[in-house]
């Protein structure tokens, strides 16, 4: 399907590509009799990442705050893969220099990411070394823990 294609010319390192292939997924998405909440949360994200890709860090977050608000309420606040999303979201928010919200929305991922693949995993890992370095920028000597 497109968003695939879309996901390949991604990988190829043309966003701009994957972004014209996206909008046209999208319309015809929309057009769809039957409509799936959490398909399109995911096409969102898809959007959001050619955005970021592209520079423009602000609408991609729009897009994937968005796609956060669908998956979440579609999957469960706790599920693998809206934590994977706040994680992006976190990534997202210190691109912008937003600390505070970056350092939030990275322990919301941690605390599903250790429920799901336990605290030793290289995912749940990556979070603990983000989250590190956003206290880090903030002057936080506590350091990463989730209290």
């Amino acid at each position: 399907n497109l968003n695939n294609l879309a996901d390949a010319y991604m990988n190829l390192g043309k966003p701009k590509k994957a972004l014209e292939l996206l909008k046209q997924a999208e319309a015809i998405y929309l057009k769809s009799t039957r409509i799936e909440e959490c398909f399109y949360g995911g096409m969102l994200s898809d959007f959001a990442t050619v955005y970021v890709d592209l520079g423009d860090v602000k609408k991609g977050l729009e897009y994937r705050i968005r796609a956060v608000e669908i998956l979440a309420r579609t999957l469960g606040e706790d599920h693998v893969h809206v934590g994977g999303h706040y994680a992006k979201l976190g990534k997202d928010y210190s691109a912008i220099g937003d600390e505070n919200r970056c350092i939030e929305y990275l322990q919301k991922a941690k605390k599903i990411y250790e429920k799901f693949f336990g605290v030793e995993h290289y995912l749940t890992l990556e979070i603990d070394s983000l989250l590190s370095e956003s206290l880090g920028l903030q002057g936080d000597a506590k350091g990463a823990q989730i209290t």
